[in-house]
């Protein structure tokens, strides 16, 4: 649990530099942006790596039983949460245009989805901290840059759901093999 929490801090605590405008800006001015680009990225796949390592190494210590529905939402829910991160990844489309940072408001749901089919312990630390960082994120984002309005090209939409509709079965078919926990029945 220990790895977990400290990747946790850490990969946190680099997504939070951001945030500070002005410890951001400083940061670049004294190591130049290339440097920061590349620092930020090794910190947080510092983080990551803790986090995945830490997470499956964990003691598995229930605190609830998610009931039979929670799963099943928790499916519902990722289809939304995969589009949202696409389109804050993608070309400009409707979804960036009208909520500014869609890419932040599908790990919020991600999050949400997954506290509801996991129970324990580890799974809480994971994904409640991923989701008060995006609650933070957020509104940290939505004050520097709000969203901008207006049309995106209709093709762009377009690209964003098919890209996001291939990656969400991909993740519901590949979840076994990258988080050990098999979503669909193949028999």
């Amino acid at each position: 649990m220990l790895f977990l929490i400290a990747g946790l801090f850490i990969w946190i605590g680099v997504h939070c530099v951001p945030m500070r405008i002005s410890t951001r800006t400083g940061l670049i001015e004294k190591m130049g942006e290339g440097a920061y680009k590349g620092l930020f990225t090794l910190v947080s796949f510092l983080g990551l790596g803790l986090i995945i390592w830490g997470k499956a190494n964990a003691d598995f210590i229930e605190i609830w039983q998610p009931a039979d529905w929670q799963p099943v939402a928790t499916k519902m829910l990722m289809f939304p949460a995969v589009l949202l991160v696409i389109a804050g990844n993608g070309p400009d489309n409707s979804f960036r245009r009208i909520l500014g940072h869609p890419m932040i408001l599908g790990v919020e749901i991600w999050a949400i989805a997954h506290l509801l089919a996991n129970g324990d312990l580890a799974s809480i630390l994971l994904f409640g901290s991923f989701l008060l960082w995006a609650l933070a994120a957020f509104a940290s984002a939505s004050r520097r840059k709000p969203p901008i309005g207006g049309k995106a090209k209709r093709l762009n939409n377009i690209i964003v759901i098919a890209i996001a509709l291939v990656a969400y079965m991909g993740l519901l078919h590949g979840h076994e093999w990258f988080a050990g926990v098999r979503l669909l029945d193949h028999g």
